[in-house]
């Protein structure tokens, strides 16, 4: 099961399917609050959207929360926008752009960057399972990358990204 939340969003999936629920965070707690000890349905999202494409296997919010950007079990990268996402409605919500990892390797880490700079706070790294390192911005759109060379080199087995500097280790 995969719960990721910010401030003021909440979304669900578990491991078992290929759907995800949407909410704002406020909406949670007002009806945790509300709810009842004999109630059956304590908590409806604003959505819920199903994918074709397989489970995904990260899920994260990047470009100060305006984006979500789910990546899938075969290398798929997905890119919402959250404004359609956390609003009611059953109608489809299309994703703005799709990435496919060069690899076709699943993502392993997805780590957008937490820079308020604009000119930094559009882009993300991610990281695939045989190591190679993409660093790309929410249009999918490439701004470099890296891959472990020769068979002497290790590939990049994990990164983090120090706020303060919007540097990637």
């Amino acid at each position: 099961m995969c719960i990721v939340y910010y401030p003021s969003l909440f979304l669900l999936s578990d491991q078992f399917s290929s759907a995800i629920i949407f909410s704002p965070l406020h909406e949670l707690r007002a009806a945790f609050k509300a709810a009842k000890d004999d109630d059956e349905d304590v908590f409806r999202p604003q959505r819920a959207i199903s994918f074709s494409l397989g489970n995904p296997n990260i899920i994260v919010f990047a470009y100060n929360e305006t984006r979500l950007i789910v990546g899938f079990e075969h290398g798929q990268i997905l890119v919402y926008d959250t404004t359609r996402l956390f609003s009611a409605g059953s109608d489809d919500v299309t994703p703005l752009h799709m990435f496919h990892t060069q690899s076709s390797m699943p993502a392993r880490q997805i780590l957008p960057n937490p820079s308020s700079e604009p000119n930094l706070v559009e882009l993300m790294v991610v990281l695939t399972a045989d190591g190679k390192v993409q660093i790309l911005n929410v249009q999918m759109e490439s701004y470099g990358g890296w891959v472990a060379e020769d068979l002497d080199s290790s590939p990049v087995s994990g990164m983090f990204i120090l706020p303060e500097r919007s540097q990637l280790y």
